[in-house]
């Protein structure tokens, strides 16, 4: 009986150092397996996120506040594209790119128009001090911008260009420039024109005399109509001549229209930035002294 018993304990022994050995050896491979796994998300956290099979997020992208906007063409396009049509032609007001146009525009007949607008015309103030969301940074973008961009040298044939504007003390001749209007102008403007009347009260009431002489000067080859020196007259127009011509229009003007463009023409006060970088061209002869020298600059 000792002997069996013995045998039987040592049996039972061996039997639970082999459960203990097994076990053990289980949760050593599942102590391993755990890390194992531990791992693998690790890799897949810092790596998987970045996997081109999944959507990144999209960075933010930086906001441009508007007085912000130092790019010409960028202010163009949001502020006059939608009157001097894209890239500055083809539009419904003045085709600002234009060579002919650029060389006979004082540079600060641009800054004061953009600055101020035309009162009384469909031409509003940009500047901010003026109620326009423009700052005097962003209007000088745009006056250097239209020349730098647009402007070219232009051959007059050794002739000095009317001035652009009309001279103070000039004398118009109503006679005389019905006679022109009515010779050059009235095949494509007179009652029966191709084109349409200019002497009508809805028209002349919209059209500062400014946009009138301006029209005759650089034409509008977008519409086919020509310029000062090309029109059919036999000799290219002369001061006097566009001055004759602007006068009568104007004379057509209903009264009311009449006393809303004296107000329209009546001086604007410069822009306290100026200084003196405009100095005596801020007058109409000034204009004309500044605007002169440089077609003289150009045609050299």
């Amino acid at each position: 009986m000792r002997a069996g018993q013995t045998r039987c304990c040592s049996a039972q022994r061996n039997g639970e150092d082999l459960t203990s050995s097994w076990t053990r050896g289980a949760r050593s491979g599942w102590r391993f397996h755990l890390a194992l796994a531990g791992l693998c998300a690790i890799a897949f956290l810092s790596t998987g996120c970045e996997s081109s099979n999944y959507p990144k997020k999209p960075a933010e992208e930086e906001v441009i506040q508007p007085q912000d906007i130092t790019d010409f063409h960028m202010l163009f396009a949001q502020n006059c594209n939608g009157c001097h049509g894209a890239d500055g032609k083809g539009g419904a007001s003045q085709r600002l790119n234009y060579p002919l146009y650029l060389a006979m525009v004082p540079t600060d007949e641009l800054r004061k128009v953009i600055t101020y607008g035309r009162p009384g015309t469909v031409m509003p103030p940009f500047a901010l001090s003026q109620g326009g969301k423009l700052t005097s940074k962003q209007v000088e973008i745009l006056v250097n911008g239209i020349k730098q961009n647009w402007a070219k040298p232009v051959d007059f044939h050794g002739r000095t260009p009317p001035p652009y504007y009309q001279q103070p003390d000039a004398k118009v001749d109503l006679a005389d420039g019905k006679k022109i209007f009515l010779t050059v102008c009235g095949v494509c403007h007179g009652p029966r024109g191709v084109i349409g009347p200019l002497a009508t009260p809805a028209y002349l009431s919209l059209a500062s005399d400014q946009y009138i002489r301006t029209s005759v000067l650089s034409g509008k080859p977008d519409l086919g109509m020509p310029n000062w020196q090309t029109l059919k007259f036999g000799h290219p127009l002369s001061d006097q001549e566009i001055t004759d011509v602007v006068g009568y229009l104007s004379s057509l003007r209903p009264l009311e229209a009449r006393l809303a463009q004296q107000e329209r023409t009546a001086p604007q006060p410069p822009s306290p930035d100026q200084g003196e970088r405009t100095g005596n061209s801020r007058t109409k002869g000034g204009s004309t002294q500044a605007q002169q020298s440089s077609t003289q600059g150009q045609q050299k």
